[in-house]
């Protein structure tokens, strides 16, 4: 009586590696964030402005470097096949859109300040 063999499970390296989509969620979730904030929400001018800066320019460059990592180390095998829009530049896009906002919200979030003064 023979038993049946084992299924050999695939080589990691075998398998086709495709972008990694986290950072590209937390990145869309970034700028969304950001572009909420221009409306205002349960934060006063300057809060809000604090929060789109911090979340536009800080967290969207954060995350185009986490991005970044993930996606060279799925690269590194070869064996990878990018979506029908490339993945670095969707994602560059979606973070400069993060960064550029950022930098509004920091303006706005200066004149809230000085008419203050």
């Amino acid at each position: 009586m023979m038993l049946p063999q084992p299924r050999s499970k695939p080589s990691p390296r075998r398998r086709t590696q495709r972008p990694p989509k986290p950072p590209l969620y937390w990145a869309s979730a970034a700028l969304l964030i950001t572009l909420l904030c221009f409306w205002g929400g349960p934060l006063s001018a300057p809060g809000r402005n604090i929060v789109g800066f911090c979340v536009g320019s800080v967290l969207g460059f954060m995350l185009l470097g986490w991005f970044s990592v993930a996606d060279n180390q799925r690269r590194l095998p070869r064996v990878y096949q990018d979506w029908s829009i490339p993945s670095r530049l969707l994602v560059r896009f979606v973070c400069l859109a993060c960064w550029v906002l950022g930098l509004a919200h920091c303006y706005f979030w200066a004149l809230d300040l000085t008419r203050m003064l």
